[in-house]
């Protein structure tokens, strides 16, 4: 008797998996340059990129999310549509990307021969499961939380601070961590390009 309900569970998971409708949320809260930053901030330029995590302190496996953000980073800025990355590191001058100023900032990005600076701070990566207790027993939703601000090498000027929220998921479907690269792409490409259709 047992046996039977858990296969027909397995099997109602598996179904309702397969039928599950994902969809996508972005919200932005920005000052200065609005997303996306390639037809307002960011036209052709050479750019160096500084990024860091801050990581709530029960966060788990830290080092497999900063492995899936270095490797979702690279891949977005080395892409070169609407700027040349020179440099992408989470240091500058030894230090952490986060806890240096702005002038260091600046001085590695002319040092780079850079336009502009970009340092990205990331606060939250990875999935998330809802259970309810309703007609939608479950969701899982992949989150993306960051922070990007983008400052002029020549002028010293804040040219745009932003944050942006990613939220990949919905009713009856199933995302885990190995797609978390592609979120935090989706996340970048909201950012400088715009949502593109699909």
């Amino acid at each position: 008797m047992f046996s039977n309900f858990r296969v027909v569970f397995t099997g109602a998971i598996i179904f309702f998996s397969l039928v599950g409708c994902s969809s996508v949320t972005i919200k932005h809260h920005a000052v200065g340059h609005q997303p996306p930053l390639c037809n307002t901030a960011i036209t052709d330029e050479k750019i160096v990129v500084y990024w860091g995590a801050a990581w709530r302190t029960d966060q788990k496996e830290v080092s497999i999310r900063e492995g899936y953000i270095e490797e979702g980073i690279k891949k977005f800025f080395n892409s070169k549509r609407c700027f040349e990355a020179l440099e992408i590191s989470k240091s500058v001058a030894g230090q952490a990307a986060l806890l240096v100023t702005d002038a260091q900032l600046i001085s590695a990005g002319n040092s780079a021969g850079a336009d502009k600076v970009i340092r990205i701070r990331i606060e939250e990566l990875g999935p998330n499961l809802y259970l309810y207790l309703s007609p939608i027993l479950w969701q899982t939703k992949n989150e993306v939380l960051l922070q990007v601000r983008v400052i002029n090498t020549k002028t010293g000027e804040v040219e745009s601070d932003l944050s942006t929220q990613w939220m990949r998921g919905g009713p009856f479907t199933l995302h885990g961590a190995s797609g978390l690269p592609t979120d935090l792409s989706g996340a970048l490409k909201a950012i400088f390009y715009g949502k593109e259709k699909k």
